[in-house]
């Protein structure tokens, strides 16, 4: 399979989620940040400086992050500064149709930009040799948390199924159900998105949302078969306790 379009299969799946939870109330300014579960900019953006009220900068943010020793032996941090800016909508081939048509709807909102973007954003990503990856985002602005597990809930409501029609090519479809997970910090919330190509199945992409505090703190994970939901659960908790510990 063409590498552009097997890692556009993978961006429609978190894509649905990530346009709301960076994107779920329109406008026209959105922080760039790591969308792209396959690739993974490694980056961070957002206000430069706290505000009077104690705010979390970028800066204090990247100090929060999880390191690859801290996740294990065998993780590399993804360099993709350079890419940072790119639009992972832009991967899907020209012409891709989504049906539900909302959901497609939400990938170009996540273009579009919002006014629910996040003050500040630090993302990392890391890999393993065997094709495994995780994501790691923070984030903190006012009404922030409320905004994306409000988005994350209408998601499931608008997009649990869906599918991605790349003409000429093949139909990718999406099922989007709950994760039972431990629960993490002061709320948090998961979902597990399996993926099939032309009815036969084509891997899956895991994602954990969690509250500490004012900073919302999301994982997730994909690989070249299935998620490993227990992996998703161990950075994602490794994760928390890190932003605890630190706030």
């Amino acid at each position: 399979m063409d590498p552009t379009v097997r890692r556009a299969l993978f961006l429609t799946a978190p894509l649905a989620v990530l346009a709301l939870l960076t994107a779920c109330s329109g406008g026209s300014e959105a922080a760039t940040g790591s969308t792209d579960a396959a690739t993974g900019p490694a980056t961070t953006t957002g206000a430069e400086g706290a505000a009077d009220t104690g705010a979390l900068d970028v800066a204090a943010l990247g100090a929060l992050q999880l390191t690859a020793d801290e996740l294990g032996e065998g993780w590399t941090a993804l360099d993709t500064t350079d890419t940072a800016t790119t639009d992972p909508t832009s991967l899907l081939p020209e012409g891709a149709e989504f049906d539900p048509a909302v959901c497609g709807e939400q990938v170009l909102a996540l273009q579009q930009g919002s006014e629910a973007a996040p003050d500040a954003l630090s993302s990392t990503v890391y890999t393993k040799d065997d094709g495994t990856v995780v994501g790691v985002t923070l984030a903190v602005g006012d009404d922030y948390s409320e905004l994306v597990f409000e988005a994350l809930t209408q998601v499931q409501q608008d997009c649990a199924t869906y599918t991605v029609t790349f003409p000429e090519l093949f139909t990718a479809s999406y099922a989007m159900t709950s994760l039972d997970t431990a629960s993490l910090a002061d709320r948090s919330d998961a979902v597990l998105i399996a993926m099939t190509m032309d009815g036969a199945a084509a891997g899956s992409t895991a994602m954990l949302l969690s509250q500490v505090g004012d900073v919302v703190v999301s994982v997730m994970t994909t690989g070249l078969e299935e998620a490993d939901t227990a992996l998703l659960e161990q950075a994602a908790t490794q994760a928390v306790d890190k932003v605890s510990a630190g706030v």
